[in-house]
């Protein structure tokens, strides 16, 4: 995709073709400049605390690439360090906004769904209230091994 002025434009197959690019080609592109923003600071995430000290989440936004931070090469491995969690969550309400918090129990991810909805609900790009797993990815590229799951 491209931002348009606060519009993404998708590259379409005839996109591709005129480019001489094949799907796997342009994901690879894709996913490489997306590595290149979050190395140049473009997007970035923050860790939030806790009333106990500790790191309840981290925070990407501001950029209309933030949801897609989600599909970074290591991301799992970032979050696990950053949060002292095994399991990771994502939660992408909308294009500019990306959580990741530990999976923990169910009472917990409820908390944090209602704290995301009261605070990113005016996005202008929803994407889905749904929570995702972290899945490791062995540092496949997304496009060859799904990087989540949706949490049940």
């Amino acid at each position: 995709g491209e931002d348009k002025g606060g519009l993404v434009q998708y590259a379409r197959t005839i996109d591709l073709a005129a480019s001489k690019l094949s799907v796997a080609d342009a994901q690879r592109v894709s996913l490489e400049n997306l590595v290149r923003a979050a190395e140049r600071g473009d997007v970035r995430g923050g860790t939030a605390m806790g009333n106990d000290g500790k790191p309840k989440f981290i925070i990407w936004g501001g950029h209309w690439l933030s949801a897609t931070s989600l599909l970074l090469p290591g991301i799992l491995r970032m979050a696990q360090a950053a949060l002292g969690e095994t399991e990771v969550c994502a939660a992408i309400p909308h294009r500019e906004a990306m959580l990741l918090f530990g999976l923990r129990d169910e009472n917990w991810r409820a908390g944090m769904q209602k704290t995301i909805d009261e605070k990113e609900s005016d996005g202008r790009k929803p994407i889905t209230r749904r929570l995702l797993k972290l899945l490791p990815t062995d540092k496949a590229p997304y496009y060859e091994r799904l990087p989540f799951a949706y949490v049940a």
